[in-house]
């Protein structure tokens, strides 16, 4: 995809992170801490669903032709999630051409802020038409809509194999990631998510910055995504 897009939708991601004050690192009081810990060790209440059949792995970097110009909307997806104080929420929308042509509407939506080693971005992409049957593999395949084409972009695991996390009250597959040695944005570190709920494809992208919060601020993170709640749930 191209450069510039990138770089305005890592730009709008980290500047949400940022823009408490210039402060990155501040230290939650200890209930806070306490509250993110036992929401994040919480189980979920609903059945996870049996994986369905995975198609070959895509290879990261496939590369997307330039995208339509974004325009920023107040576009949010369809669930609710409680922020941390100081966190901020901000929603785009473009058009990547995949290489075969087709065009493939997405919309983006950044929930960013201080955590306590550094600071957190969840970048959402949703409403989109699937690319593979295991949606956590289509977060492979789109990276360089969330990141610049310039980062190498690796995932865990030789060979990488999914593991399970949650959004909100329910399991998802997913895999953890690394982006290192970007030419103007600093190397972060998380996981990404797919779902699928009543027929709404999501992609949930977990960074930290630096990559070392990936680890210190998990449970921190995770406590926010636990808030998350569809239409029809409590």
């Amino acid at each position: 995809m191209g450069k510039r897009l990138a770089f305005l939708l890592f730009g709008l991601a980290i500047s949400g992170a940022a823009c408490t004050g210039g402060a990155l690192s501040p230290t939650p009081s200890p209930d806070a801490a306490a509250t993110a810990t036992a929401l994040a060790l919480a189980a979920p209440t609903d059945t996870p669903t049996p994986p369905t059949t995975r198609t070959p792995t895509p290879t990261p970097g496939t590369p997307l032709p330039t995208p339509t110009i974004p325009g920023v909307v107040d576009a949010p997806p369809p669930f609710a999630i409680d922020l941390r104080e100081a966190w901020q929420a901000q929603y785009n929308q473009l058009a990547i051409v995949r290489p075969d042509g087709a065009e493939l509407p997405l919309k983006v939506a950044f929930f960013s802020g201080p955590t306590p080693a550094g600071a957190a971005v969840v970048t959402v992409l949703w409403d989109y038409e699937a690319i593979y049957s295991d949606v956590w593999r289509d977060g492979i395949e789109l990276v360089q809509v969330v990141f610049d084409p310039s980062c190498q972009f690796s995932l865990a695991g030789a060979p990488p194999e999914p593991e399970t996390f949650t959004v909100g009250l329910h399991y998802a597959e997913g895999i953890r990631y690394q982006v290192a040695n970007c030419e103007e944005a600093p190397d972060a570190a998380g996981w990404l998510v797919g779902y699928r709920r009543a027929e709404i494809n999501y992609l949930l992208y977990v960074w930290f910055l630096p990559p070392a919060a990936a680890e210190a601020d998990a449970a921190f993170v995770q406590a926010i995504l636990d808030t998350i709640r569809f239409p029809g749930e409590d």
